[in-house]
């Protein structure tokens, strides 16, 4: 729409602008919600907004790019309906359809992530009223219907139709090394990194950090950063196999 209006490259550079509007905007609202605190989420979104693998995805791989403006709803939304009181299921429904539409690893990325919210809500006891349990059949209910014209469509084209993807196999040449992922968020480029800012909030969160909700939510963001590492793929290799 914006190229009808302006020249190609402004129209891009509008669009790209727009996103990471929208991106900065969302990650402020949700994290105004948990922390109750504009300084915080102004400091979150900044860094969600501005973090070199953000940009980074920007520049070419368009749908992770406008899929992260929608994953801090994804967030919220689970944590409202796994640990809230009001039991609120719309916005993980909308949050997870919307990012399902953008790109489908961040899907089975955030699945993977409300998987561990769950959990840990089990754990804390947080399911003995009967209330969230019809929550969350809500919210996936709601989820399956909006994203039902995307997933028919793959089903019935896509499933048995002998049709392989162009790459079946999990590269592990473009996983970073440990040191690697960390030396190049000091860097100030742009790529497999979260930027100088949140690698320090990692390695010294436990220094700092003495809310119980603020040291498990740094316990889960230091998982996730390791397993993008390297360090993951010391948990999926056999150590018994021979060298090639």
């Amino acid at each position: 729409m914006l190229r009808f209006i302006f020249s190609p490259v402004t129209a891009f550079y509008g669009w790209y602008a727009l996103i990471n509007f929208c991106t900065l905007v969302i990650a402020y609202l949700c994290a105004k919600k948990v922390s109750n605190s504009s300084i915080k989420a102004i400091l979150a979104s900044l860094l969600y907004t501005l973090m070199p693998y953000h940009m980074f995805v920007g520049t070419g791989v368009f749908g992770e790019f406008v899929a992260m403006a929608f994953i801090p709803m994804v967030i919220l939304g689970g944590y409202e309906l796994f640990f809230a009181d009001d039991h609120r299921w719309q916005l993980l429904a909308i949050g997870l359809a919307l990012v399902s539409y953008c790109h489908i690893l961040s899907t089975l990325l955030c699945i993977e992530i409300l998987s561990i919210l769950f959990i840990i809500s089990l754990f804390a006891k947080k399911w003995s009223n009967i209330d969230r349990i019809k929550a969350l059949l809500k919210s996936v209910v709601l989820t399956i219907s909006l994203v039902a014209m995307m997933v028919g469509p793959f089903v019935s084209d896509y499933i048995g139709q002998k049709i392989s993807s162009t790459n079946s196999e999990i590269n592990f040449n473009m996983i970073l090394k440990l040191k690697d992922f960390i030396f190049s968020s000091f860097s100030g480029s742009y790529g497999q990194n979260l930027g100088f800012v949140l690698v320090i909030a990692l390695l010294t969160g436990y220094i700092y950090f003495s809310n119980r909700f603020v040291i498990t939510v740094w316990l889960l963001g230091s998982t996730l950063a390791l397993v993008t590492t390297d360090v993951e793929r010391l948990w999926v290799s056999n150590p018994f196999a021979p060298a090639m």
